[in-house]
């Protein structure tokens, strides 16, 4: 038997919210958060980067029980990932791609001083049999919204010329 309650608070999802679903009239502002791309192996993705590659979060290490002694034993610490914001050209959402160690460094040596920003790739990596390591594929690409991007906003042309008129 399923049972139903009703309640008079705001309801909760666990679907994330997207720009689109913004009630009208509303413009977003910021995120405060990204969804995470996944990046999967065979897969090719188009990104561009909106800022430098830079290390996330530590994440608490969980804690096990050794079942013989009844010990506690703290897991290995890990080191952050290394992650960056950028914008996935396929889907035009902001998201955060967590970059591996190959990736950073081929990123990094082609583009020193964090120069990749604000440029588009299309990257994947892919797994060769019978090794430890991946192999990854990066190509930088014309950004095909670079008109959009450089041609100024109505809206916020609008917005500062009211600010002025106080």
């Amino acid at each position: 038997m399923t049972s139903t309650s009703t309640s008079t608070s705001a309801t909760q999802t666990t679907k994330p919210v997207s720009a689109a679903s913004f009630i009208k009239g509303l413009k977003k502002v910021a995120d405060v958060t990204r969804p995470l791309l996944k990046i999967k192996t065979g897969t090719e993705y188009a990104v561009l980067f909106q800022g430098p590659m830079h290390l996330g979060k530590e994440i608490e290490q969980k804690k096990t029980i050794d079942e013989k002694t009844g010990e506690i034993i703290d897991a290995p610490k890990r080191q952050p990932a290394h992650i960056a914001n950028v914008e996935n050209l396929v889907t035009r959402e902001e998201v955060t791609i967590i970059c591996s160690t190959v990736f950073r460094k081929e990123i990094d040596a082609a583009y020193p001083n964090d120069s990749y920003v604000g440029k588009a790739f299309v990257f994947s990596i892919t797994k060769i049999d019978g090794k430890n390591y991946n192999l990854v594929s990066v190509h930088e690409v014309a950004d095909p919204y670079e008109s959009e991007r450089s041609a100024p906003a109505l809206e916020e042309a609008d917005h500062t010329a009211l600010n002025r008129k106080k």
